[in-house]
């Protein structure tokens, strides 16, 4: 079934509650935090899935965000199966067990709870937030590495709560669910060339990669015939631009790799075809994350202190 906001709140809790307290038989591997409270004052969670949920690792973090726009309710939904999948099959399943104890995994699987309550794309003051973040080249000339400001004033509480949690963190990957289509929409959405046009972004062949990470294993999408996007996959910009879209804010802004992933060509298909879906969408969800452990890695140390330090890494010809 769809969850209704009361709903999810209470299986969360339930998970955190299980799989979250070290008096439990099972592993400590969650916490469920409020990024913050919505227009109508409900909560935006996030639930934090790793082996040492209260320690700092030198692991990747990652992240899925779900239905920003809740007639799309669909991502919820497939978040809370990965949840469901993640806690339980723990210790049994060898590469679930892997992808927990080298991942700090993130989950929000209702960005905008009002609008869920409401069942209507916008938040409660009506605002679109897929359409809300800082645009390029007029908001963000840098990224938050270069000591450039967040630039969240006046935006809506649920941006500017999904803003400042993002920053606080160090994401490498992530992806943002939706449905109404059924694709993989890859950066940039923007990159000021008009619609219909391609805009390919400094790091394209990765991002095409990526992509296509999740959508090969998920038959119905890989073929699913859109023209300009053999595999499932497309540029944002080439199949229709917007601006002011997170997944082009958390590239640009925050060095993280963030693609868009449509689920379904009915915004909200009946309940008994979300298995099916989750069917489609298992490997695809696992494989994207895994995803979050290519390319290089390191820490950069002080020499005297010893503590970490921003540090800009650059592959030539790139």
């Amino acid at each position: 079934v769809y969850h209704s906001y009361a709903a999810l709140t209470t299986e969360l809790e339930a998970y955190a509650a299980a799989f979250g307290a070290s008096q439990n038989t099972n592993p400590d591997l969650c916490r469920l935090v409020s990024l913050g409270k919505s227009v109508e004052d409900r909560d935006i969670w996030a639930l934090k899935i790793t082996d040492k949920p209260d320690k700092e690792e030198f692991e990747p973090e990652f992240r899925y965000i779900a239905t920003m726009h809740c007639d799309e309710p669909v991502g919820t939904e497939m978040c809370l199966y990965f949840i469901d999948m993640l806690l339980t099959e723990y210790g049994s399943d060898s590469r679930i067990t892997n992808l927990v104890d080298g991942t700090e995994i993130w989950i929000v699987p209702l960005m905008n709870p009002d609008g869920l309550e409401a069942v209507t794309r916008f938040n409660h003051d009506g605002i679109d937030l897929n359409r809300d973040f800082p645009t390029w080249p007029e908001e963000i000339i840098g990224s938050k590495f270069d000591g450039l400001p967040l630039n969240d004033a006046g935006r809506a509480i649920e941006t500017r709560k999904i803003m400042q949690w993002s920053a606080d963190h160090s994401f490498v990957l992530s992806a943002n669910y939706h449905t109404g289509a059924l694709i993989v929409n890859y950066p940039f959405d923007d990159g000021d060339k008009g619609s219909g046009v391609e805009a390919p972004s400094p790091d394209d062949a990765l991002l095409q990669e990526l992509s296509l990470r999740y959508s090969t294993p998920n038959s119905p999408l890989y073929n699913n015939p859109v023209p300009d996007s053999p595999g499932g996959i497309i540029n944002g910009s080439l199949w229709y631009e917007i601006t002011g879209g997170m997944q082009d804010w958390n590239y640009r802004y925050l060095s993280c790799n963030d693609v868009t992933i449509e689920l379904s060509p009915t915004k909200i298909p009946i309940e008994d075809q979300l298995p099916g879906c989750w069917d489609d969408n298992r490997e695809s969800m696992l494989a994207y994350a895994e995803a979050s452990h290519i390319g290089v890695q390191g820490i950069v140390k002080d020499r005297t202190t010893g503590g970490p330090l921003y540090a800009r890494g650059e592959v030539i010809g790139n």
